[in-house]
Parts: structure tokens; sequence; C-alpha cells
């Protein structure tokens, strides 16, 4: 069995490692390629813009709910 390359993004030195090199604390990964961990901050960042526009659609429903069960029309 063939063991698949890792890459990372060391935050603390902004380089992309080939395999686990540095501390856990200071890599984001894995990636499958090199330009992948090269861009892990921007990929990162349009992952995290994501699940935040998720969120607000989840809140925003969850508000709708509430106030359509607070109406107090019995529904």
């Amino acid at each position: 069995m063939s063991e698949q390359t890792e890459y990372w993004f060391n935050m603390q030195s902004g380089l992309v490692e080939v395999g686990k090199q540095s501390l856990a604390l200071y890599r984001i990964g894995p990636f499958d390629d090199y330009e992948s961990a090269e861009n892990a901050l921007e990929i990162i960042a349009a992952r995290s813009a994501a699940w935040a526009d998720e969120d607000d659609e989840e809140n925003f429903s969850e508000q709708d709910y509430s106030e359509k069960d607070s109406s107090g029309d019995g529904n």
C-alpha cells in the first residue's frame, strides 16, 4: 500500500511543507497538492465565509420560525 504525499502550509514560516515537518500548532492541512497548500489561507477564508453564510441562513430560518410561532395565531 503506497502512502499518499501530504502537503501542509506552515503558518509560522509561510512555507509549504511536504509531510509533517513542524508542530501541528503551525500546520494547516493536509492538502493533496503543493498548489492547494500554497493557497491555504485563501482556501480557509473562502470556506469560513461559506460556513458563515450557511449559519446566517440557518439563523434567519430559525428566527423566521420563532416569529411565526410567537405570533399568537395558534399555528
